[in-house]
């Protein structure tokens, strides 16, 4: 697919210090790893800055479609002249916009024309200008090794995490488990309001373990964090490297694995434990996940409604006493093999220039940049 990106404009952004830069465009920007990337994800943002994934053409009008190569998100809170210049740029060409929403936002994004890459909306409200993407993760199935596992005796559901964001001691911080914003929404549910479903992550992280660790006949295995795990204080306090060991060694000894949207409506921790070949127990807040016709989500996930949270530990003792011994282990395969074929972001980002968008835009591409099925071969 022939994308303009603007390379001079793109230049003079980031000697100017703007890093807000799109995974999908990092192979034609100069943009050097971050702090944040080299955590945990620099294996996939690494392959990115040397595979391009768009043929990167010199004029608008030579292009199939006009990309704004810098997060929408980052781009509104710092650069907002940046947005203007690539939609100016698009309609004059009279070409299709591109831009890149990755992030915990849900907003709409007009404009006619425009086309949103996103992680995070509500299924209720994705818009025909939309595509749900998968974020980037590392592939944990690959990096460590992780092998299915037996069925246990009884099931041991697995969770390490933000789940608890008390800053202050003693009565204090048990008189305000959540925020204001929380209690609003909690009250607009009692009313039968859809709002409910948009109280944060961690009303529904703690209410799901609360749940979970209630349940006598299932064996809970969380460590529970007052701080994110992927920012600083994660990196300062704990250390990266014991911070994975813990995650990744939770992941290892549990078959079923707590899955619940962060700060926005989806969730990296979901795909991490496909991409581990584990089963997520996902709290459904109304959250899309991508390429829903195509991926066979049922097969390897056991999803519950938010407004059932209650019922997700019975939920799970009834799957697990009438799932055989194979069928586990197949289950556990699938995870795996659906992160593998649709969901693994070098493979995902290849198909969506080569197929997903071109069909989407009726583009002129003569033929695909590059073989998908190749793609899902790289390490």
């Amino acid at each position: 697919m022939r994308i303009f990106i603007d390379p001079g404009f793109v230049d003079r952004a980031v000697e100017r210090g703007f890093d807000g830069a799109s995974p999908f465009a990092l192979a034609h920007l100069p943009v050097p790893p971050s702090e944040k990337t080299a955590f945990l994800r620099e294996g996939m943002y690494a392959w990115l800055r040397r595979n391009p994934l768009f043929d990167s053409v010199a004029e608008p009008d030579a292009a199939d479609a006009v990309f704004m190569p810098f997060n929408l998100g980052k781009v509104r809170a710092e650069r907002p002249d940046i947005e203007g210049h690539y939609r100016g740029l698009a309609e004059k060409a009279g070409r299709p916009l591109l831009i890149d929403y990755f992030g915990d936002a849900t907003d709409d994004v007009d404009g006619e024309g425009v086309l949103v890459l996103r992680t995070s909306k509500y299924r209720d409200r994705v818009r025909a200008n939309e595509i749900i993407c998968p974020p980037v993760i590392e592939d944990i199935g690959a990096q460590y090794g992780i092998e299915p596992l037996p069925k246990p005796d009884t099931p041991s559901i697995g969770f390490v995490g933000l789940a608890d964001k008390r800053r202050a001691a003693g009565w204090v911080s048990r008189l305000i488990p959540y925020s204001r914003h929380d209690y609003a929404l909690t009250a607009l549910s009692w009313l039968g309001s859809q709002r409910g479903r948009e109280r944060s992550g961690i009303y529904f992280r703690k209410r799901a373990l609360q749940a979970f660790e209630k349940d006598p006949n299932i064996a809970t295995d969380f460590l529970v964090r007052r701080f994110w795990g992927r920012g600083k204080r994660a990196r300062n306090v704990i250390g990266a490297e014991q911070m994975r060991d813990d995650y990744i060694e939770n992941m290892r000894r549990n078959p079923y694995l707590l899955a619940v949207r962060g700060r926005g409506n989806f969730s990296l921790r979901f795909f991490e434990i496909l991409s581990a070949g584990r089963i997520p127990v996902a709290i459904d807040t109304a959250t899309p996940l991508p390429l829903e016709d195509t991926a066979d989500y049922v097969r390897c996930c056991l999803f519950t409604d938010w407004r059932e949270l209650g019922s997700a530990p019975a939920r799970l003792s009834a799957f697990h006493r009438a799932t055989s011994e194979s069928e586990m282990q197949s289950m556990q395969i699938a995870a795996r093999e659906l992160f593998q074929r649709y969901l693994r972001f070098d493979v995902f980002s290849r198909d969506l220039f080569d197929h997903l968008l071109p069909e989407r835009l009726g583009a002129r591409t003569e033929a695909p940049v590059h073989d998908v099925c190749e793609a899902r071969g790289v390490e």
